[in-house]
């Protein structure tokens, strides 16, 4: 029991060893969480910026939520009008119209500008959702700052290698009380032994 016990111990300390030095690897910054991207480029911006320029395709669709907080944007208004006071660039079918288009969606040039209600703060976490021309949602890149998720990834790492402690404890716990009385008294003999040798070794 004594020899199962340092050796869950002995894993502990090494698992925490290993999340030390991966708290200083670099680490990608920018991830697909799901959908087909390809047409999709996002120019590099930083904390501190209040813009992100975006290519979406002709005429796609871009939505930015900051913290979960989904940034809203206004649809864009257009107006034709004719002007009759000059009759040499009056056309007898020139008529005045109104109409709006989404403030999420991109010109024909697929350029897309997200304009942020205040600069980019560390901590801070941009999803960026997309969708083609017919609104067929596309997928959404995630951003954060690198500090940011190497501190995530690292309490990730440490959750998961606690829980997995806690299962190797528990089974040989388990194993313990699960033992017959000469398996005990074995392991008992054993350890006397070891303390044996170690007094005997001084």
């Amino acid at each position: 029991m004594k020899k199962k016990l340092m050796l869950v111990v002995v894993l502990l300390l090494s698992m925490g060893a290993v999340s030390v030095k991966a708290e200083g690897m670099a680490v990608n910054t920018q991830f697909t969480t799901q959908g087909y991207l390809s047409e999709v480029t996002v120019s590099p911006f930083n904390v501190g910026d209040q813009q992100i320029s975006v290519h979406v395709g002709s005429f796609g669709y871009v939505f930015t939520s900051v913290n979960g907080e989904k940034l809203e944007v206004p649809n864009i208004k257009h107006k034709v009008t004719c002007d009759k006071t000059k009759t040499w660039i009056y056309y007898p079918d020139c008529y005045e119209r109104e109409w709006e288009t989404s403030g999420y969606r991109a010109g024909e040039d697929g350029n897309y500008t997200v304009k942020l209600k205040k600069p980019l703060a560390e901590g801070d976490k941009v999803t960026l959702s997309f969708a083609d021309d017919g609104n067929l949602y596309l997928g959404q890149l995630v951003f954060e700052d690198g500090k940011t998720q190497n501190e995530r990834l690292q309490k990730e790492r440490e959750a998961e290698e606690q829980q997995y402690a806690e299962e190797l404890f528990k089974r040989s716990i388990e194993e313990e009380t699960n033992k017959t009385w000469y398996q005990r008294l074995g392991d008992s003999i054993q350890d006397q032994w070891w303390n044996f040798k170690g007094w005997w070794r001084g």
